[in-house]
């Protein structure tokens, strides 16, 4: 591996780091519950929640960074769009997920 390819490795590691620290402090400074309107009730800020977002086991870490990058905008989106495109539901150690 050239000395350009591990720099460009480097960067992408700290901003994949950077990122993920910076939606996990976004998601964990929300309330405990969050109006969503496209499900017509409550949904709970939670680990397990957190956990869903960034699982590593099912997502590339594209897929977590891209994530990351426009959570953001995440807040909003749970409030105010009212279209349901799917929903499921998981049993998890910790309770179920419906997402």
């Amino acid at each position: 591996m050239d000395s350009d390819k591990k720099k460009q490795d480097l960067f992408d590691k700290e901003r994949f780091k950077k990122e993920i620290a910076k939606a996990k402090e976004i998601y964990f400074s929300w309330p405990e519950e969050i109006f969503c309107l496209a499900l017509n009730e409550n949904v709970k800020i939670t680990r397990t929640g957190w956990d869903h977002i960034v699982n590593k086991q099912r997502r590339t870490k594209n897929q977590s960074y891209f994530r990351a990058k426009n959570f953001p905008q995440a807040k909003k989106l749970i409030e105010t769009i009212n279209l349901v495109q799917d929903i499921r539901a998981e049993d998890r150690p910790h309770g179920t997920i419906t997402y």
